[in-house]
């Protein structure tokens, strides 16, 4: 017995779209499992009968051989892979090349946890240093900007003083 599709719903155009996709790039091969379903149409061929009839009789045509229930596994692993990338819209999937020492590097950092973590702490602390070192270099740029005023401050209060000194003087002559 075939697994349905979960949350797979036909009255849902996104839904028959991927799956007319799906099947459509796979067609020469349902051809020959299943010959009289013209599958670019699946859903819009006999419109008497029901869209998850007609569905029933494909995964039926795909059951019959070993060539079919691996396209059926192909399919319902593709259905349960979007459904879960679809939930979650904040975690993509990366696939990227590693150095074999960086990796063995990554794997004696993850001390246990799965490299996903470890990735993610590791560039979350390196996000969170940056950001600090960006904060501490505004403050120093504040603080010297800060002290360079003080210094003109402090330059104009002396001439002002020596000015006030140089009135006094005038004023007690």
């Amino acid at each position: 017995m075939t697994k349905k599709l979960n949350h797979f719903n036909f009255d849902n155009e996104e839904h028959i779209a991927w799956l007319q996709g799906y099947l459509s790039k796979r067609h020469d091969h349902l051809f020959t499992l299943a010959p009289y379903l013209d599958i670019g149409n699946i859903f819009s061929v006999q419109a008497h009968i029901p869209k998850t009839e007609r569905f029933d009789k494909l995964v039926s045509a795909l059951e019959k051989n070993a060539e079919g229930r691996e396209l059926w596994r192909q399919l319902y692993g593709a259905w349960h892979k979007k459904k879960k990338r679809d939930s979650n819209n904040r975690i993509k999937s990366y696939s990227f090349e590693l150095d074999v020492a960086i990796k063995s590097k990554l794997n004696f950092l993850s001390k246990g946890s799965t490299i996903k973590d470890t990735l993610e702490k590791l560039i979350t602390g390196v996000y969170q240093e940056e950001k600090n070192i960006i904060k501490n270099n505004k403050q120093i740029k504040l603080n010297n900007l800060t002290a360079i005023q003080l210094e003109t401050l402090k330059f104009e209060l002396d001439k002002e003083k020596e000015r006030v000194k140089y009135l006094s003087s005038i004023l007690e002559e």
